[in-house]
């Protein structure tokens, strides 16, 4: 009797260890890459118009991938024009760490300046970590333990929007990029992870404005209590005078709140628009317009009702005026040297010449097989050739359950703007 109970005891022991084997291989923090293993998408400039419906929502890199997130894992795919999420191109997770954000970024390389930049993929998660992923083979480029974490959680829902759009704590300008954590703001170059510079975050947590911007050349951070805008030299986070400002609005930003051209600033009432490229800010007083953007020369206003358009120059005179064939409003996106691109109430997207007011695309970005019924916006993101519409139910508030909130099980329009 006793030799057999010690049979099942040591039966026991041995069963208990096999579980605990398999529980440490299934519950060990896991990483896992997978890079691409065939050739890298082409450039697609497709006609311009609707192309596609997704359920995340991209960055587009080179008009060639698409990278999206999800709780664990970072993927990209492509060609960018394809109108469903396709088979991963490259695929990187990690476990149980969850992402919290990332930027699509350019970066020298290192040992070989004269070639063209690189686009790496820079990804922040809630352990602290960061890693660069080369954006063309999907292999990893660095990894830094980057101390305590932006965000406690992947917070991007179903679309992911706000984890590609405007991550928490994450910031781009050209080949830097800058984290905001624990009272701190340390700048690092992409290319190597490599920290350039350390500060304290020049205004109290209770002070702190919704988030910090990025100019091309500025970090600039909101003071709420003081009623002022903070601005760093990113190329050494040594302060500049800081503005005073009751209340910021980012314009023109690449993505997000990230290498913005202009802010709108209000002051005691008065509403002002600035740009922060010089050491010392420019006033722009026809950015004071509600809705307007700056193109890096002028400035496109929209009527009060969004029924015109007005191109205007930095003095505020009139170079030429647009009307939408759809009733109003119609609703400005997005401002550059290239194009003036806007979405009429009829879903038309369209593009405009900034120098004459001449149309450069007109088409529509309404989906067959969709329902008949009207969408907000509640993100969108321009690159290259590409236009993404992050769409919700009107009138439903963030805070209902998904389903509820975004329109369709695929919220996500891709369209082409053209070029």
């Amino acid at each position: 009797m006793r030799a057999r109970l010690a049979g099942l005891a040591a039966a026991t022991l041995v069963l208990l260890g096999a579980t605990g084997v398999i529980g440490w291989r299934v519950l060990r923090p896991t990483e896992v890459v997978t890079p691409a293993v065939t050739a890298l998408p082409t450039v697609a400039h497709p006609s311009p118009g609707s192309l596609g419906v997704l359920v995340s929502a991209p960055l587009i890199i080179d008009n060639r991938i698409r990278v999206f997130a999800k709780k664990r894992e970072v993927w990209a795919d492509g060609p960018a024009s394809y109108h469903y999420e396709r088979s991963a191109y490259w695929a990187y997770r990690r476990w149980p760490a969850q992402v919290t954000g990332v930027l699509a970024m350019k970066a020298d390389w290192p040992d070989e300046p004269d070639q063209p930049d690189r686009s790496l993929v820079v990804t922040a998660w809630t352990d602290g970590m960061l890693v660069a992923i080369d954006a063309q083979s999907g292999t990893i480029t660095w990894r830094v333990e980057g101390g305590d974490a932006l965000a406690d959680r992947y917070g991007g829902r179903r679309t992911g929007a706000e984890t590609m759009y405007t991550p928490p704590g994450l910031y781009s300008a050209g080949s830097t990029f800058i984290t905001a954590a624990a009272g701190q703001l340390t700048a690092r170059a992409a290319g190597s992870g490599d920290t350039l510079w350390t500060v304290p975050v020049p205004a109290s947590p209770e002070c702190l404005g919704e988030t910090f911007t990025t100019t091309a050349a500025q970090l600039l951070v909101h003071d709420t209590c003081a009623k002022t805008i903070a601005r760093l030299d990113l190329s050494n986070g040594q302060a500049l005078p800081p503005v005073p400002g009751d209340a910021v609005e980012p314009l023109s930003c690449s993505v997000g709140r990230s290498e913005c051209t202009a802010m709108r600033v209000t002051v005691a009432g008065a509403v002002t628009g600035w740009v922060f490229t010089d050491a010392s800010p420019v006033a722009l007083t026809p950015l004071a317009a509600a809705g307007s953007l700056y193109n890096g020369q002028d400035v496109a206003v929209p009527s009060a009702d969004s029924s015109s358009l007005w191109m205007v120059d930095t003095s505020g005179e009139v170079l030429w005026t647009w009307r939408p064939a759809a009733p109003a409003p119609f609703r400005l996106l997005a401002a550059d040297r290239s194009r003036i691109l806007l979405l009429e109430s009829d879903s038309t997207l369209v593009s405009l010449d900034p120098a004459t007011g001449r149309f450069k695309s007109y088409a529509s970005v309404l989906m067959e097989h969709e329902p008949d019924r009207p969408y907000d916006v509640n993100q969108w993101y321009v690159s290259g050739s590409y236009l993404v519409l992050e769409r919700t139910n009107p009138q439903v508030p963030p805070n209902a359950g998904d389903d509820a909130y975004y329109y369709t099980n695929r919220p996500i329009l891709l369209a082409s703007a053209g070029l």
